[in-house]
């Protein structure tokens, strides 16, 4: 047992990083995502140390934290690592809130934590970036809003599987030990929002 383990401090990936990725691409049987996820893992890593990374061999792509909801912002933070990563490299926005800002930033791909319990709306924001009316796509976003918050106040995976399990989608409870649902009260507040959305179980 290593209870304590979240007691220890996380080492930051510096500039060596990369051999994890070189020793990860020499083994691995499928194409591997760099996931840069600061808010879990404390680590950050540097514009530079991703494009070093997806010029290994195996990566496939690199999933950035959400990008700002400044139009203007997203695009500069796109287009500088754009720069840096090569062409066969896609670039992915997480955060279902930012996903239409990142996506008409530049990004390639969505990855979307409620897209599968939630096609419906996830597929028509990026329909309409690849249709180039980005005022639609973030009307359509904007119309999320109830949802975006409650992914924001409980946790992306959380609230997506207790939108799936509302929806019967799956069984609950879903999640692995010992990670919890969400509790009663969250559960009508996936209801309230899933409502306001014109989402109905």
């Amino acid at each position: 047992m290593f209870a304590g383990l979240s007691a220890f401090p996380l080492t930051p990936i510096t500039d060596n990083g990369i051999d994890l990725y070189a020793d990860a691409a020499e083994f691995a049987s499928a194409p591997i995502v760099v996931y840069d996820n600061p808010d879990t893992t404390h680590i950050d890593f540097s514009d530079e140390l991703h494009g070093r990374i997806a010029h290994r061999d195996g990566i496939v792509s690199i999933k950035i934290p959400p990008v700002s909801l400044n139009a203007d912002q997203a695009t500069a933070r796109v287009e500088r690592l754009r720069a840096l990563i090569p062409a066969g490299v896609t670039l992915g926005v997480s955060g279902d809130e930012a996903g239409a800002t990142g996506l008409l930033a530049g990004c390639e791909t969505w990855y979307s934590a409620i897209a599968g319990a939630l096609p419906e709306p996830c597929l028509a924001i990026t329909r309409a970036v690849a249709g180039r009316d980005g005022e639609h796509a973030l009307a359509l976003s904007d119309r999320m809003q109830p949802v975006w918050m409650l992914l924001r106040q409980y946790g992306s995976y959380r609230v997506a599987s207790a939108i799936a399990e509302y929806l019967g989608l799956v069984t609950g409870p879903s999640l692995p030990r010992p990670v919890q649902g969400l509790d009663q009260a969250g559960r009508r507040a996936v209801a309230m929002a899933l409502a306001e959305v014109g989402v109905t179980a």
